[in-house]
């Protein structure tokens, strides 16, 4: 039995399941080296129900058996130990009589209720982070400090009148913050360190760490009311229990308390947990009732729902718990045969989703690569960058905006600025993530030898980031993910005849068409805007690409709706440069709006956490709820919840929908009284790291409302049900477009868009030559390369000679022209910036379909980059748009280009793909000289 992870504390065996055997109560695991194991399965307080119901599907799952070390034979059995869960997440399920195992789902999927009691927390303990840091500042001055680090969250207690008694605990807490600062003070005290574990398959952050000689102390602040007596509440000795083992595990050899901080109680405000493996042993089973409780889900099995169904089945739970269920479990009651499908789907599809990301198996990076990957494979990859080191001059500590240094050059990085992070030091020259604390961050800039973070913990010891080498590695958040149960939720309390449009069951209402002004319409836009406003429920729009469908659609129907006394408008994009641009595009023309996100993705004087930052929560609350229109992501609209909390949504102007999957969508549109979608299928879809295999729904429920696959966005959805039930009233498209000359516009038109696309101007229709004409005389062209030796290499030198001669020619011709590259892969758009020439450097784009898509150039030179044909299928992107198989990524980067396209590619390889056999047939050839 080999050790796993940190042999001083705890040792760990690893094994998969090969048998549950329910008569005995026990699971036979096998370890890598093929020996056999009988463990014994909790007691049914701990969860026992759930391993039994679940164990068809247990086989073959990973466990983890782990041991203290020091033989005091505490022994504890973790279920895929590599997905990390939070450690509130489980303790929420720890109660005086065991785990809740029926409240997994209920919790996910709770209702927002009132917010000024979490909000009070999190006050109190920033104000403790603030007084430890500067212990010299007021208590008025800590509490300002405090309260503009959650503005958003302030200016909804002042709309909900809770604001005085938040500020009245807050006050309150000040003497004892004080008082308990006074007896921490003298050892060294560490704010909200994040550790993460895949012993335990637990992370978190502790609230406190004093660590005084051989001995440190874990201790959780609670701002709530007090445990009665003495005692702590099981959720919160539970949830120090696992902050203390995290700890533990990275500090071998000293003692480690664990204590839980009533900050509100006069009497023993501080008290001790003891039996902390008792604690560890219910937080680790409930921990693995979510893990079990999610691979049902995953498997779109009945049990966790029918487990909410059956009453009174809380042991030892709150009476507000027992209502919860019950609400939740009579909401479901409400639905029919096809909706109660969709919603196991949908909440399989997103089990399935919070898989990949924690560990893995589909297109995307996972949690679980943080310890997987050895230092040589993190030098490898392209989320990760070694060989850091700390800036301290050229940081700002006060912010903690660190700037962090390497000697080699970046080669190939995927990192982007706005990314979250994770910092962690090397160790002895490997990595090793686990033994410490992290830093989180967020990417502020990013070049080939410097970059600058952010860090998320203001207050976290960054002392010890001097004088060491550090590893920076993409963070990867499952917030988003969770967010798709409360999305779910909402669509389950949604009214029958709402849930029948939004499923596509039956055709949405409308009222008479209305004329709107005209001024800066195309005819074709005025007509489909009309239309738009005149439905009542829901509104489906395709915009080609160059058809304004931001730049005048979506304006001219937030413009209309905010001048309507009763209207109210959520304009909501998938991207921070998304919905940053329609802010833009609302401001330019003179439309009062707010734009609601964090302070990295909100820019602008219009942005909500810069507003937060000049004004008083009143103030604030009031600017929000009198504003008119409210820009947003998806995203911010879930991970800053309060925003609705300021006054109902009349309608919502949803724009990139093509590019949102069906589960955040639907918690939006459930919530306003009518959408308004604009998208095109025939672009890039929502991105999935899901197997395609796996996202497949078959049976008469899904093919009635057009769902084949759950990684279809809802407006493709939508697109397809209402052409099923022939309803030309509730879709439109825009058919003239004013981006592409009209030789681009002929194939992109035919090929992707069934012939309908038309021009605007009368540039577009031009038969001036190019300046650069005698070396390219066509607008559009396919250009092979063929190399038997290296094929990528000949073609990024084809394409950084045409884009070179391009430039030339137009710089000689006083033609400022803007040129784009686009590879499929990241490796070769390095190669091809690594080759251009300097005086190119800013000014050809290089970057993949996916990055490109939202923007346009003169010049596109698309590099397919593929040598063989088992290759195809990672440039193509496949779907059927009225009966006809199209690739939107080819469409994409066709429609990127204004007045030039060309296609260069191994036409032996490419005629294996229909779309790129059809572009060799049908796009004139191209011959270029050798040393062009």
């Amino acid at each position: 039995m080999s050790a796993f992870d940190f042999p001083q504390v705890f040792s760990s065996v690893r094994g998969r399941i090969t048998e549950v055997r329910e008569s005995e109560q026990h699971v036979v695991i096998e370890d890598a080296s093929g020996v056999i194991h009988t463990v014994h399965l909790p007691p049914r307080s701990l969860g026992l129900s759930t391993w039994l119901s679940t164990r068809e599907i247990l086989i073959g799952r990973e466990i983890g058996v782990v041991t203290r070390s020091g033989g005091s034979g505490r022994t504890w059995i973790v279920l895929d130990p590599d997905v990390v869960v939070d450690i509130t997440e489980a303790a929420q399920l720890v109660t005086t009589s065991g785990v809740a195992e029926d409240q997994v789902l209920v919790k996910r999927m709770r209702r927002s209720g009132a917010m000024s009691l979490a909000l009070t927390g999190t006050l109190v303990n920033t104000a403790f982070d603030i007084l430890t840091r500067q212990p010299t500042l007021s208590d008025e001055v800590i509490m300002a400090d405090a309260e503009r680090t959650r503005p958003l969250s302030l200016a909804a207690a002042a709309r909900e009148n809770s604001l005085g008694k938040i500020n009245d605990v807050l006050t309150r807490a000040m003497s004892a913050l004080r008082a308990q600062y006074s007896t921490f003070s003298n050892g060294a005290i560490s704010l909200e360190p994040h550790y993460i574990s895949p012993t335990f398959g637990l992370q978190g952050r502790a609230d406190i760490c004093v660590r005084n000689g051989d001995t440190t102390r874990v201790i959780e602040m609670k701002a709530g009311s007090a445990a009665s007596g003495v005692s702590v509440r099981p959720d919160h000795a539970a949830q120090v229990a696992g902050y203390t083992a995290l700890v533990q595990a990275t500090e071998p050899g000293r003692t480690v308390s664990a204590e839980v901080w009533y900050v509100q109680a006069e009497h023993v405000p501080i008290r001790p947990v003891n039996d902390v493996d008792q604690w560890l042993s219910l937080l680790i089973a409930a921990r693995n009732v979510i893990i079990a409780n999610d691979l049902a889900l995953t498997k779109r099995q009945i049990v966790p729902v029918r487990r909410i169904m059956q009453s009174g089945s809380v042991t030892g739970g709150s009476s507000y718990d027992e209502h919860a269920r019950a609400d939740l479990a009579a909401a479901l009651t409400y639905l029919d045969a096809t909706e109660a499908l969709v919603v196991r789907a949908w909440l399989g599809f997103t089990s399935a989703d919070h898989e990949m990301v924690r560990i893995g198996g589909g297109s995307s990076r996972s949690t679980a690569d943080l310890w997987r990957q050895d230092i040589t494979e993190k030098r490898r990859a392209s989320t990760v960058i070694t060989d850091l080191e700390l800036d301290e001059s050229g940081s700002n500590m006060d912010r903690m905006h660190l700037v962090l240094r390497r000697q080699e050059p970046l080669t190939d990085c995927a990192l982007r600025i706005g990314d979250p992070v994770i910092l962690h030091p090397e160790s002895n020259g490997e990595a090793r993530p686990c033994d410490g604390p992290l830093f989180k961050a967020v990417l502020r800039t990013i070049g080939p030898l410097e970059l600058e973070v952010s860090l998320r913990n203001k207050y976290a010891e960054v002392e010890d980031l001097i004088g060491r080498r550090w590893i920076l590695e993409q963070d990867v958040l499952d917030t988003s993910v969770r967010s798709f149960y409360a999305a779910i939720r909402t669509f389950i309390d949604t009214p029958e005849s709402k849930r029948s449009v939004l499923l596509g069951r039956r055709d949405p209402l409308h009222s008479p068409i209305k004329e709107i002004d005209a001024i800066g319409l195309t005819s074709e836009q005025k007509s489909i805007i009309e239309r738009a406003l005149a439905s009542d429920e829901l509104f489906l729009i395709q915009g080609p690409p160059g058809t304004g469908k931001t730049s005048a659609v979506l304006r001219s129907i937030v413009a209309d709706l905010v001048y309507r006394p009763n209207e109210r408008v959520l304009a909501v994009a998938y991207t921070n440069r998304a919905a940053n641009e329609i802010s833009a595009v609302l401001a330019h023309h003179g439309i009062a709006h707010l734009r609601h996100g964090s302070s990295e993705g909100a820019l602008g004087e219009r942005s909500i956490p810069v507003l937060g930052q000049r004004l008083s929560p009143q103030e604030l609350s009031d600017a929000i709820a009198e504003s008119r229109c409210i820009v947003s992501t998806v995203q911010s609209l879930y991970s800053s919840a309060e925003i609705w909390e300021f006054g109902a949504f009349t309608t919502a102007v949803v724009d990139e929908a093509s590019q949102i999957l069906e589960t955040p969508l639907i918690g939006i549109t459930s919530r306003v009284g009518r959408a308004i979608l604009i998208g095109d299928q025939c672009q890039l879809p929502a991105v999935v790291t899901q197997r395609q295999d796996a996202l497949v729904v078959r049976g008469p429920a899904f093919e009635e409302i057009c769902m084949t696959s759950l990684g279809m966005s809802a407006f493709e959805r939508l697109i397809r049900c209402a052409a099923k039930r022939g309803d030309e009233r509730s879709t439109a498209m825009l058919t003239k477009q004013g981006r592409m000359h009209q030789d681009v516009m002929d194939f992109v038109s035919r090929t992707f868009y069934g012939g309908k696309l038309n021009t605007l101007a009368g540039w577009q229709c031009s038969k001036e030559p190019l300046p650069w004409s005698e070396i390219l005389p066509r607008r559009t062209g396919f250009l092979s390369v063929e190399s038997s030796d290296d094929q990528a290499q000949a073609e990024a030198r084809v394409l950084v000679n045409l884009a070179t001669a391009i430039h030339s020619h137009a710089v000689r011709s006083g033609h400022e022209t803007s040129i784009g590259i686009i590879t499929p892969f990241r490796v070769q758009n390095n190669a091809i910036l690594a080759m251009l020439p300097t005086e190119l450097t800013g000014v050809v784009s290089v970057d993949t379909v996916e990055r490109f898509q939202g923007s346009e150039r003169d010049v596109i030179l698309y590099g397919t980059c593929v040598r063989e044909p088992a290759e195809l299928e990672s440039i193509v992107s496949p779907t059927e748009v009225n009966g006809v198989v199209i690739d939107r990524k080819l469409n994409v980067a066709m429609t990127r280009a204004r007045h030039q396209f060309i296609l260069i590619g191994s036409p032996s390889v490419l005629q294996f793909s229909p779309a790129y056999a059809q572009a060799i047939r049908q796009l004139p050839r191209i011959y270029v000289q050798r040393n062009t």
